[in-house]
C-alpha cells in the first residue's frame, strides 16, 4: 500500500511539476510578446514626432526657396524694367534721334524667364516633397491606430490613446473636406454672364 501510495503522490508530484513549467513558460513568451509590443508603440510614437519636425523643417526650407527665389525674379524683373525705361526714353531724345534704335538693334536687352520657369519647378517640386513628407506620418498614425485597434496587440497597448495628427493643408482644401463638395474649377475666377 505504502509502494501504491509512493508512486501515486511522486505522479502527482511530477504532474505539479510540469504544470508549473508549462505556466512559467507561458508567463515568459506572453510577456516578452507583451514587452515588445508596447516598445514598439513607444518606437512609432517617437518617430511620429520626430516626422512631425521633419515637415517642420522641410515646410521652413520650402517656405524659403520659393521666397527667395521669387524675390530674385521679381528683382530681375523690375531692373529689366528701369534698363528698358531708359532703352525707350533715349530712342526719341537727345540729337541723334533714332542712334538709341541702332544700338538697340545691335544690343536688344532681353527679359529672359529662366528665373519666373526655375521658380515654378522650385514651387511644384517643393509641395511635391511636402507632400511626400506629410504622407509618411499619415501611414504611420494609420499603423499605430491598427496596432491600438487590433488584437491581440490592443491587450498591451489599446489603452494608450490614438495619435492625433492634421493634416497641414489650405483652408479651401479644409472647407472641401467639410462641405464634401468642390465646386470652383475656374482657375482664372472669370465672370460667367
Amino acid at each position: 500500500m505504502n509502494v501504491i501510495r509512493n508512486q501515486t503522490g511522486s505522479l502527482g508530484m511530477k504532474i505539479g511539476v510540469v504544470g508549473l513549467g508549462v505556466l512559467l513558460i507561458f508567463a515568459v513568451v506572453f510577456g516578452s510578446w507583451w514587452i515588445k509590443s508596447s516598445n514598439a508603440e513607444i518606437r512609432l510614437r517617437n518617430k511620429v514626432e520626430a516626422q512631425e519636425q521633419v515637415i517642420e523643417a522641410f515646410f521652413d526650407k520650402m517656405w524659403k526657396i520659393i521666397k527667395q527665389q521669387a524675390g530674385v525674379a521679381e528683382k530681375e524683373r523690375d531692373s529689366f524694367g528701369k534698363i528698358y525705361k531708359d532703352v525707350v526714353a533715349g530712342r526719341y531724345s537727345g540729337e541723334g534721334k533714332g542712334q538709341m534704335m541702332l544700338w538697340i538693334k545691335e544690343h536688344n536687352p532681353e527679359f529672359k524667364n529662366e528665373l519666373f520657369a526655375k521658380l515654378m519647378t522650385s514651387i511644384e517640386a517643393q509641395r511635391e516633397g511636402f507632400f511626400v513628407e506629410q504622407k509618411k506620418i499619415i501611414d504611420m498614425v494609420k499603423i499605430h491606430k491598427d496596432m491600438i485597434q487590433t488584437f491581440p496587440t490592443s491587450m498591451a497597448v489599446g489603452s494608450r490613446g490614438f495619435i492625433k495628427y492634421e493634416v497641414i493643408s489650405s483652408s479651401k482644401s479644409k472647407e472641401v473636406m467639410k462641405t464634401r463638395k468642390e465646386d470652383d474649377v475656374d482657375l482664372f475666377n472669370k465672370k460667367t454672364e
